[in-house]
């Protein structure tokens, strides 16, 4: 009994530790890494929805690459799909371009010593993004580089939801087929992307690369747009701020619905403005533990305000896309949950074109129609488990 007890008072300090440590290493690294945004350019984009017409598209890019291919990814699982694309990139820097390869420490655990040592002898860059550092140890495990950033030649740029490994093109039977959103854009203001890559390039590998004096772009095209880069300060601030000024209709499609109470209490306001408020959030997860009861209780909220809250049954969601009335469409990297608000980095696509904006709910259109509009006879039938979990501490949702 004694032992339990000491135990559980370790337990106790230890979690206590974490909480306090991440709360002092967040407010110290977003002091330093404040959100930016860059100005509104020009440019095409073609939107992507399916890993199938993503990949080749991507993988095509980077075969006709001239000068440099920067990726960055969140996870690169160890499998066929990400060894197609190591082959790719081994091939381009023997032929004498500039090829860096970065992936998130944790979304990057499955990859061999072995397939890393190839890459560098065939001269690409690696870098394991965010590791553990000794004087936030805690905060540095929990602080992940949730970015998608793709550069090739200074000229084109990918950002959006997909990582790179087999499940994203429907090869995971837990999961079944993959949705999502990614888009690649070419035009003004790519050197602006490859600014944050080398940014988290310099700051993960302590090396700098300068870019190219002269940058090979497009210049113009039809679709305006900006980026948003944010690590951990900025997003809530900014979400709010445009649930207030919603005046018709305000779209969120995440795979994980978990925001922190500010971003509840616009969503509320705006109901009660009369704005139209729709969710969509996948049936099946991959969530962490302790944090999809709790998202079904929020949305069970939102539901009882008069929202229309729907869950894509046709495999699994993990789009994430905002669309404010007719304004704008954000597609990127940032969840609607308290990681991505105050402790992840993000990159995000904010595009202004009302002709892409369109494009984009007749997407979300087709994607409702894949799914089921929940009432609460919906949230009453769910198993015992996830009500017993509905009202998990706050730091459970939040760490684990």
């Amino acid at each position: 009994m004694k032992r339990s007890a000491v135990a559980l008072l370790i337990l106790l300090a230890l979690l206590l530790i974490m909480i306090k440590d991440v709360q002092q290493g967040q407010k110290h690294y977003t002091e330093t890494h404040p959100a930016w945004e860059t100005p509104v350019y020009t440019g095409n984009i073609s939107l992507y929805k399916k890993g199938q017409t993503l990949f080749p598209a991507l993988f095509q890019d980077i075969k006709k690459a001239k000068s440099s291919v920067y990726l960055h990814f969140y996870i690169l699982r160890n499998d066929a799909l990400t060894k197609r694309l190591f082959s790719l990139l081994k091939e381009k820097a023997t032929q004498g371009l500039n090829v860096c390869l970065s992936v998130d420490l944790i979304g990057g655990h499955e990859l061999t010593r072995e397939s890393i040592e190839q890459l560098k002898k065939a001269n690409v860059k690696v870098s394991f993004s965010r590791k553990i550092s000794a004087a936030h140890p805690f905060y540095s495990a929990h602080h992940r580089n949730h970015r998608r950033i793709a550069v090739i030649d200074s000229s084109i740029g990918y950002v959006g939801g997909f990582n790179v490994g087999e499940e994203y093109l429907g090869h995971e039977k837990k999961l079944g087929k993959w949705h999502d959103y990614h888009v690649r854009i070419t035009g003004e203001g790519i050197n602006t992307l490859e600014k944050q890559f080398l940014l988290d390039w310099k700051e993960d590998r302590k090396e700098s690369i300068l870019p190219p004096s002269s940058h090979n772009i497009v210049k113009g095209g039809e679709t305006s747009y900006r980026f948003l880069f944010t690590s951990g300060s900025g997003m809530e601030n900014r979400m709010r701020k445009w649930i207030k000024k919603a005046n018709s209709s305000f779209f969120i499609a995440t795979p994980y619905f978990l925001p922190p109470r500010s971003i509840m209490n616009e969503l509320e306001q705006a109901l009660k403005r009369g704005v139209h408020v729709t969710i969509l959030v996948p049936e099946k997860t991959d969530a962490r533990l302790f944090a999809r009861p709790p998202s079904y209780q929020k949305l069970k909220m939102l539901v009882d305000k008069g929202a229309n809250v729907y869950v894509y049954n046709h495999g699994f969601f993990h789009g994430k896309v905002l669309v404010k009335d007719e304004e704008f469409v954000d597609i990127g990297t940032a969840n609607g949950d308290s990681r991505s608000f105050f402790l992840n980095d993000e990159s995000n696509c904010i595009i202004y074109d009302k002709q892409f904006i369109q494009k984009i709910k007749n997407s979300l259109k087709k994607d409702i129609e894949n799914s089921k509009h929940v009432d609460q006879s919906y949230f009453e039938s769910l198993p015992f488990w996830n009500k017993w979990f509905q009202n998990a501490p706050e730091f459970l949702q939040y760490y684990f």
